[in-house]
């Protein structure tokens, strides 16, 4: 069991991925804005992030950074139909662990927590 943080401006994706993480028996933490997402990994012992490319007031990669300098290690996933114009480099330098196409499919995300 891990302790996983889903950040995403829609809360039908939030709900949807919550329910199915929960049935998986993961503890689970939900944020629809970076500012949220931050003080939520500095008060608790998050293992995985699972977040948003496409948001309002920031976007994943630029939170994954922020979340990197908070508590290295952590093991970040990027959702996304958009981020392919990511290079490899910068998902690394971000800490990003891999990038989850939108729709994703429940093995995807089985497959991180495997």
């Amino acid at each position: 069991m891990s302790n996983v943080l889903l950040i995403d401006d829609e809360p039908d994706v939030l709900s949807i991925l919550n329910e199915l993480l929960e049935l998986m028996e993961q503890t689970v933490f939900t944020a629809t804005c970076g500012d949220e997402a931050i003080e939520i990994c500095k008060s608790n012992d998050i293992e995985i992030v699972i977040t948003d490319y496409e948001m309002p007031d920031i976007n994943g990669f630029e939170l994954a950074k922020k979340i990197n300098n908070i508590k290295a290690g952590i093991d970040i996933y990027l959702l996304s139909g958009y981020a392919k114009m990511l290079t490899k480099e910068q998902l690394v330098e971000a800490g990003i662990k891999r990038v989850l196409d939108k729709p994703f499919k429940m093995e995807d995300i089985q497959s991180i927590l495997g």
